[in-house]
C-alpha cells in the first residue's frame, strides 16, 4: 500500500499499546531501528515504560539500544 516500514511498526505498536491488557504478552523486537538514534531511543523507552507502568503486562523486548537494558 506505499506505507514505509517505519509507518507499518508505528501503527502495529499504536494497536499494541491500544488494545493490550495486564494478561497480554508483548513481543517487541528493534523498536525505534532505522530512526536517529535519539528518536528511536526516546520512542523504544517510552513504549517501554508504558507497558510496564500502565498496562502491566509482561514483555520480551529485544533492542539495540543497550541504554535500555
Amino acid at each position: 500500500e506505499g506505507r514505509s516500514t517505519f509507518l507499518e511498526e508505528m501503527l502495529e505498536t499504536s494497536a499494541l499499546l491500544r488494545w493490550s491488557s495486564r494478561h497480554s504478552l508483548a513481543l517487541l523486537d528493534e523498536l525505534g531501528r532505522g530512526t536517529s538514534t535519539h528518536d528511536g531511543l526516546a520512542i523504544a523507552h517510552a513504549v517501554l515504560c508504558h507497558l510496564a507502568e500502565n498496562v502491566q503486562c509482561r514483555v520480551l523486548f529485544a533492542t539495540h539500544y543497550f541504554d535500555l537494558t
